[in-house]
């Protein structure tokens, strides 16, 4: 098959590299001819806007991401220069997904250019489309303007009933879009994978972040990501929670790594008590991010109980079970499910069962080993993209085919509500 995969961001961003890049490496691996079709972060540099990552896999930049990104800085557009911005890079999908016909466009993320440019190209030559999804794009956090999220809505119930198929990477998110399709569009859960080839991990590295930040010999605890609370990842309960075993063990620190606010966090921790036991290290390079995993003892995953953690498919969670270290999480959406008996869910938004939780887990040795050992066999006997992949090309060959019906998973089902989704491996 030829399959542009369709994605509202670039390269160097987290989605493609931790789900883009991966599919469409292994669709080529299947012999699938694979054009990713990307916004840049910031048309300014320069950049080239063709590369040919692998034989069968291009990558090409049809215009500017509608968040500007230069180095650590992040610009949000003001309206005008939105709307201009939203409306070339539109046009500059639509154009690229003509000129590259494919036999189905995977569309990568609900967002209403993606969505439109799509189905416009659907309408014109009949190209079938399947929508995929990792995150409840209406109610994010930074849709800042007014009327956006009502934009992102309709947007999303209309790629619901006119896509020919949807993949979604929650059994929150097949839940959901199987009920705006309203039955008009199949809808089937499949779980992200994970790459570990891509991810290298360099002891010299590890050994120089702990020596860095003051690390060497304490028991760590790390969050990695955006420090904002108001996004769903509650990093005050974390700090609040951590005071808390901050008194009961005299050799446990918290990392925080990742970008966002900063300055409020650490008065947070000021006023808890523990700001000199909370290393704040600021935004990292992603490909740093297996020696930041790798110094830490305990990876923690602090969600609130929102729809959007409901949604998330956390790869948090993945990656610490990965590398090998216990994960401590909220008992909400897939976690538990993708957990196992890789670290421990509690209840979110639960400070104290937080700390309890981390005071466990950074206390007992034997504890952490287990249940790294348990997170890391389940991440390498379950989901690798090797072994997920094939259910993705199913149902994109279902819908080249003109299969009434995507086909349906064989593996137990995930309980959400009083519904049940089809999981994949």
């Amino acid at each position: 098959m030829k399959i542009n995969i369709v994605i509202p961001q670039s390269l160097t961003s987290p989605t493609a590299m931790v789900c883009g890049a991966p599919i469409a490496h292994h669709l080529a691996r299947h012999g699938h001819d694979v054009k990713l079709i990307l916004l840049h972060h910031d048309l300014r540099a320069g950049d080239e806007r063709a590369i040919q990552l692998e034989p069968n896999v291009r990558a090409i930049y049809a215009g500017q991401m509608f968040v500007r990104k230069s180095g650590s800085e992040k610009t949000y557009f003001p309206l005008h220069k939105l709307l201009r911005v939203a409306v070339s890079s539109t046009r500059g999908l639509i154009r690229e997904m003509m000129r590259n016909r494919a036999d189905v466009n995977l569309i990568y993320k609900s967002q209403p250019p993606t969505i439109l440019a799509g189905l416009l190209v659907r309408a014109v030559h009949r190209t079938p489309v399947v929508l995929m999804v990792d995150d409840l794009e209406s109610e994010s956090n930074n849709l800042h303007l007014p009327g956006l999220r009502t934009l992102f809505r309709m947007f999303e119930k209309l790629g619901a009933r006119r896509s020919d198929a949807i993949i979604a990477q929650s059994a929150y998110l097949a839940n959901y879009f199987k009920r705006l399709a309203g039955g008009k569009t199949e809808t089937v859960f499949l779980p992200q994978g994970v790459e570990p080839s891509r991810y290298k991990l360099d002891e010299t590295r590890t050994r120089a972040l702990r020596e860095k930040y003051g690390l060497g010999g304490k028991r760590v605890a790390l969050y990695f990501g955006s420090i904002n609370p108001k996004s769903g990842q509650r990093v005050d309960l974390l700090i609040d929670a951590f005071a808390g075993v901050a008194r009961r063990l005299p050799d446990a620190a918290l990392a925080l790594a990742g970008p966002g606010e900063i300055d409020r966090m650490k008065e947070h921790a000021r006023k808890a008590g523990v700001i000199d036991r909370v290393v704040f290290t600021g935004r990292f390079p992603f490909e740093d991010m297996p020696a930041y995993v790798s110094a830490a003892d305990v990876i923690v995953d602090p969600v609130d109980d929102s729809p959007v953690n409901e949604a998330k498919y956390s790869s948090r969670v993945k990656f610490g079970m990965l590398f090998g270290k216990p994960v401590l999480t909220g008992d909400i959406g897939v976690r538990p499910w993708i957990l196992g008996g890789g670290g421990i869910a509690v209840r979110p938004n639960d400070v104290d069962a937080l700390e309890q939780a981390l005071y466990l887990m950074l206390l007992d040795d034997d504890l952490r080993a287990e249940m790294g050992r348990r997170g890391r066999k389940r991440i390498m006997n379950n989901f690798l993209w090797e072994q997920v992949i094939d259910d993705y090309i199913e149902v994109l060959d279902s819908v080249v085919r003109g299969d009434d019906r995507v086909p349906r998973r064989r593996l137990p089902a995930v309980r959400v509500g009083q519904d049940k989704v089809p999981v994949g491996r």
